[in-house]
């Protein structure tokens, strides 16, 4: 959020009032750029913690120069990067972990000044991946220093399959759960998209890609049609799916074994996280 300082570096409420001596059409166009900023601040920071959150989950990386340039030195990015834990990967696993410090400098989980390698592959640490000595220290240091993260990532819920369940391409846990239509529709902000509409408008699953030419549909019973959430608010989930992307017969299904740790537990979390309604 954007905010003021007079002279002394003092933090104003709002921008002071104009002065007679001032010029009034100077100062009216200040307090309108001011509205302006902070307008175009919300919704900027809105959009980018989105993509940050999915970063995380989709487990993207960054070298060490675009995360120095893209985040490090943002003058609106470096807020929101100091928020979230980093981690150094290689070949795929995570070898260390560090965040940014308020002076823009990076500290590891001893807090201690950390250099990034120059070479160095860089991505949003998933909660999976960090070791609970990990977890606990950066979690004591974001408490120390009083830093709210602007989506969970320490502490994220997580979950996983049975083993039974790692064998099917279909699962039923949550069949007995009734969610609000306008809940499932959230899962646009979470990486899904609605199922291709059918006659009428009418869309009966949402989908979400989940790479290597993969993807899941979560089934809704009755189903709804586009643009009118109040012809049937509320679904049940019968079955979520995993299959070959652009498949519809059962010659594309694929056992949930073929996705990682992460990916079954963010997928899971996110139908999960639906708000429950009691059954009439």
């Amino acid at each position: 959020k954007p905010f003021v300082k007079d002279m002394q570096g003092v933090r104003l409420k709002d921008l002071p009032k104009p002065l007679k001596s001032d010029d009034a059409a100077l100062a009216e166009a200040a307090v309108e750029r001011y509205k302006q900023v902070k307008k175009d601040a919300k919704t900027i920071a809105s959009l980018q913690l989105t993509r940050l959150e999915q970063g995380m989950v989709t487990r993207r990386r960054w070298s060490a120069g675009d995360f120095r340039l893209f985040f490090l030195q943002h003058p609106l990015m470096r807020h929101l990067a100091a928020k979230v834990v980093w981690g150094v990967y290689e070949q795929g696993q995570l070898r260390c972990g560090f965040r940014v410090a308020e002076d823009w400098t990076l500290a590891d989980d001893n807090d201690a000044l950390y250099e990034l390698p120059e070479d160095a592959s860089v991505g949003i640490a998933h909660v999976l991946e960090m070791p609970p000595s990990m977890q606990t220290a950066f979690g004591q240091i974001f408490a120390d220093y009083e830093i709210l993260q602007p989506f969970r990532q320490l502490g994220r819920e997580t979950y996983a399959l049975t083993d039974a369940e790692k064998q099917l391409s279909s699962l039923d846990r949550y069949k007995d759960k009734v969610v609000a239509t306008g809940s499932v529709m959230g899962l646009l902000n979470r990486g899904w998209q609605r199922g291709q509409a059918q006659d009428g408008g009418w869309v009966g699953e949402f989908t979400r890609q989940v790479g290597n030419g993969l993807q899941v549909d979560l089934q809704m019973d009755p189903g709804t049609v586009v643009g009118d959430l109040s012809y049937e608010p509320r679904q049940k989930l019968p079955a979520l799916v995993l299959r070959r992307a652009g498949t519809w017969d059962d010659s594309g299904l694929v056992r949930f074994s073929e996705l990682d740790a992460i990916l079954v537990s963010e997928v899971l979390r996110d139908v999960e996280l639906l708000a429950p309604l009691k059954d009439e």
